[in-house]
């Protein structure tokens, strides 16, 4: 049997993201076959977009439709949890609770804090959302071990894992999911889900000359950043552990200004992943909107 799980990650979406680009993505998430849907971060561009009523309804409305379609799982992102100030200069915690609890109860959907799961037959999923601290700290890097406190505390979703399943672990960053210190919690899991790269902003004319998973920048501007885009199959104790970094849906928000228009240049993307129970392969394509 082949299991079919899209990914999606950075929508960003705010008062400028329309909506007749969510139901285009609907369309491509439903084009064909879907057992599942992975959201990994950065929905929402900022916490302010769902104090809108309007924008609010809008989304919850999208999401009520896709889970009478499929099973969804959420794991949220830096702009899931922030709030912006000085024209993206800054950017302080905001958790807009009422928001992310409503959409936790809708059925058909299963909401990834530090401390949930989602399992069936055939899949295990769980995750980690970094506080914003471990994107936005005074090194101004991402920082390793804020990730390893909550891998400590939350230490029992990680391991003694079903090998007859298909075993995923979300993490927004995917910045250290390679690192050594970090696969020590999570060497168990077969597929690592990641986004908020966007791709590197390697445009894709330069994808085949560009080295692989390397990014020209990342979102802490730092140059030519490893796990930047595409897929890196990682060798740990016997196994292979498949990360995939979701090119993304937008790569810059309408909030980032002028250089919006640079989206343009770059295709939304999402990618499939085709699961094999049989022979246990995982097959990554990326769907363009």
């Amino acid at each position: 049997m082949k299991i079919n799980i899209k990914q999606v990650g950075d929508i960003h979406f705010n008062d400028a993201f329309s909506k007749e680009k969510l139901y285009k993505l609907e369309n491509v998430l439903f084009s064909d076959k879907t057992d599942y849907i992975i959201f990994t971060g950065d929905i929402i561009d900022s916490c302010d977009v769902v104090k809108d009523k309007n924008l609010r309804k809008v989304l919850v409305n999208w999401f009520k439709e896709l889970s009478e379609k499929t099973h969804i799982i959420i794991e949220l992102g830096n702009h899931d949890i922030s709030k912006s100030y000085d024209n993206r200069k800054s950017w302080t915690s905001e958790y807009e609770m009422s928001f992310w609890e409503e959409i936790s109860k809708i059925n058909g959907i299963t909401f990834l804090p530090n401390d949930n799961f989602y399992k069936d037959k055939n899949i295990y999923v769980t995750g980690i959302n970094p506080s914003l601290y471990y994107y936005e700290n005074k090194n101004l890097k991402e920082s390793k071990n804020d990730i390893i406190y909550t891998l400590k505390h939350d230490n029992k979703y990680y391991g003694h894992l079903d090998s007859g399943k298909l075993n995923i672990f979300v993490c927004h960053s995917p910045v250290h999911m390679s690192d050594s210190e970090i696969l020590k919690y999570i060497n168990e899991f077969d597929l690592i889900l990641s986004g908020h790269m966007h791709n590197g902003l390697v445009l894709p004319f330069m994808e085949k000359i560009f080295p692989k998973n390397r990014g020209i920048i990342s979102p802490l501007k730092k140059a030519f950043p490893d796990n930047a885009r595409g897929i890196k199959d990682i060798k740990i104790n016997n196994k292979t552990i498949k990360l995939v970094i979701t090119g993304g849906v937008t790569k810059f928000a309408a909030s980032h200004g002028f250089v919006k228009k640079l989206n343009k240049l770059y295709p939304s993307v999402i990618e499939e992943i085709i699961y094999d129970t049989i022979d246990k392969s995982i097959k990554v394509k990326n769907l363009n909107l």
